[in-house]
């Protein structure tokens, strides 16, 4: 594994704080080291899906979700979490408005800290 080069500090800053005014709960590390020497693949960038996902649809169950086709047209439903999340069904009735004001609710660390995902 070479390491990798960095175009350089004030290159770097200006990404980074691009980066994060769009995402501001990114995590980003592009220097892993610890006191010896560089850790391999530690190299990463995260966001949350929740805050950068273009539509987001939760179902109680199966038979109340959506069908997914490659011509579905899902809507932006999130009422099932309760809350500020099911409030926004009613404060912002187009689903665009919607959608950015979820993007900025979950850019908050403090609000994604509330919920999980499991696939099991």
């Amino acid at each position: 594994c070479h390491p990798v080069k960095s175009p350089g500090y004030f290159i770097t800053k200006a990404a980074f704080a691009l980066f994060k005014t769009l995402s501001p709960s990114m995590e980003a590390n592009i220097v892993a080291e610890n006191e010896k020497e560089m850790i391999p693949n530690a190299t990463h960038f995260m966001s949350p899906m929740a805050a950068t996902a273009s539509i987001i649809n939760i179902s109680k169950d199966e038979k109340s979700a959506p069908t997914l086709s490659t011509t579905a047209r899902i809507q932006e439903d999130m009422r099932a979490l309760g809350g500020e999340l099911a409030d926004s069904f009613t404060k912002y009735p187009d689903m665009e408005r919607r959608i950015i004001w979820r993007k900025k609710y979950f850019n908050k660390i403090t609000n994604l800290e509330k919920f999980s995902f499991d696939t099991d």
